[in-house]
């Protein structure tokens, strides 16, 4: 949770790359059968959403913050035989009545690992109608020294 908020706050100042800012994230989606875990039910996820009935979605990176940092359902799913974590299940308060998300644990810590080490190298910005700063683009220093990447999806 404090990662996606970190992120979140990120996006927000504009201090990220747009190639990062405007990625997708590939998740699983489950959606509700019919009643709404509440506090006391929250946990047994099983009895609320389809598993059987998984559609691959992809998330905005905003979006994605927001199932971390308002989260009514957060748990673990573990590879028991290798005894490593795997995914992690979550919905926020909002996305709870309708599904629930799987994000694979390898794409998050791609996505993380690439918020972290990647840095604004290039940045042009324009004034708007009000003269206000406004950000044209935010580039890395790969994406100046061989032209802008496509956009990414982890």
């Amino acid at each position: 949770m404090v990662s996606a908020y970190a992120i979140r706050k990120l996006l927000e100042a504009e201090k990220l790359p747009d190639s990062i800012a405007s990625s997708k994230i590939r998740v699983m989606s489950y959606p509700l059968i019919e009643r709404v875990p509440d506090s006391a039910t929250w946990d047994r996820i099983d009895k609320h959403y389809d598993f059987t009935s998984e559609e691959v979605q992809t998330l905005d990176l905003d979006k994605l913050c927001n199932q971390f940092i308002h989260s009514f359902i957060w748990m673990r799913e573990s590879d028991m035989e290798r005894k490593r974590l795997v995914g992690i299940f979550v919905a926020s308060d909002w996305a709870r009545k309708t599904c629930l998300y799987r994000v694979d644990i390898e794409s998050l810590i791609r996505l993380y690992r690439d918020v972290g080490l990647e840095e604004v190298a290039s940045l042009h910005r324009r004034r708007d109608e009000f003269g206000q700063w406004e950000y044209v683009s935010k580039l890395t220093a790969d994406e100046v020294e061989n032209g802008a990447s496509d956009d990414r999806v982890y």
